[in-house]
């Protein structure tokens, strides 16, 4: 885990949500996420990172 926090900066701080809210809010669901990746995109307004989520 240390050596991944070191290799992934962007991972290594609060990633926080645009909208200064939680994304995701529900609870007691019939699934978890099993998979979160994250990966730096460049835009035509900026560079941004995605956050993809796995159930």
């Amino acid at each position: 885990v240390i050596n991944f926090m070191r290799n992934h900066p962007t991972m290594y701080n609060a990633v926080y949500p645009v909208h200064k809210r939680p994304l995701v809010v529900r609870t007691n669901v019939d699934y978890e996420f099993t998979t979160i990746t994250v990966d730096q995109v460049t835009a035509a307004d900026g560079n941004y990172e995605v956050l993809f989520l796995g159930t």
